[in-house]
């Protein structure tokens, strides 16, 4: 337990440190000189900061940060051998970098969780109690199995760049497999009243083979399914009015009727659809992007 913010050296002493492979803290650390302290555990395995406030010494004790701050934990001995990381159960903001170097197994985000800056090194298991999540930016990576709670506000997530020539590059987890309360997405339904898929929200998954709109859903973001590359089928989609850059590319659907609604395809919209054999188009189609069907 650290009662006081910048004390953790007082509590675990230079001689004890390298000898710790499993650290639980409580209490209250600095956001810079406690989290750097950590970073020279050169045997820590796991650590568990679930009960942990972070603040910043110049400011009262009142004032906590919630944040861990970009590039918290630098590259260092102790970073090759930490497998298991907790997060704050009051964390709100993970930083730019803040864990680009770790080779984390698991890695436990809570639900106060709000946004995830860019080029971290996440756990090959990440799990997310993700009810507030509002931003995970892009180039983060590392992630195969992504274990959410709220399918709904993964959907409504914010993921990696806005500017659609850039968000194929690395936006939100791109996790291999997703799992909703422990259970294997494999067919997706997108839950009620969902009016859009954020641009990049399942790029790469590779467990979804289905995927059932909502009837009020009407928009799919840019690279929204690209390289999904076993989802073969998308189902109830006539609602939809526009179709985002690139958002079923590299996917392994075989047909594709055209919404009465749209009027454009756009630019990669099927990039890579080698089982790709039907479309039909309706009567209000006028553009057809660039690489539509490359």
């Amino acid at each position: 337990h650290v009662g006081m913010s910048g004390e953790l050296k007082k509590v675990v002493s230079e001689e004890e440190k390298n000898d710790i492979t499993d650290l639980k803290i409580t209490g209250i650390i600095d956001h810079t000189e406690d989290l750097g302290y950590l970073n020279s555990f050169n045997s820590l395995v796991r650590l568990d900061l679930s009960e942990v406030y972070i603040v910043s010494m110049t400011e009262q004790l009142t004032s906590f940060y919630s944040t861990i701050p970009d590039e918290a934990f630098r590259y260092s001995e102790s970073t090759g051998t930490l497998k298991t990381l907790i997060t704050p159960e009051s964390l709100i903001k993970l930083g730019n970098k803040a864990l680009q170097f770790y080779e984390l197994d698991s890695l436990v985000f809570h639900n106060e969780i709000q946004e995830i800056g860019q080029e971290n090194r996440l756990g090959k298991k990440t799990f997310i109690s993700n009810g507030n999540l509002k931003y995970v930016s892009k180039f983060n990576s590392n992630v195969e199995e992504l274990y959410i709670t709220d399918l709904r506000a993964y959907c409504e997530t914010g993921f990696g760049a806005e500017d659609i020539y850039n968000t194929c590059y690395g936006g939100g987890f791109q996790p291999k497999r997703i799992y909703l309360n422990n259970e294997l997405i494999t067919d997706l339904v997108i839950p009620a009243y969902i009016s859009q898929i954020r641009n990049n929200a399942f790029q790469n998954v590779e467990s979804i083979t289905s995927v059932t709109f909502a009837d009020e859903t009407t928009y799919v973001g840019p690279w929204a399914f690209k390289d999904c590359k076993n989802l073969k089928e998308i189902k109830n989609y006539n609602s939809l009015s526009a179709i985002g850059k690139g958002a079923f590319a590299g996917t392994a659907i075989s047909e594709f009727k055209v919404p009465e609604s749209m009027t454009e395809l756009n630019g990669d919209i099927f990039n890579n659809c080698t089982n790709l054999s039907k479309v039909r188009f309706n009567d209000s189609i006028n553009t057809i992007g660039c690489m539509a069907f490359y």
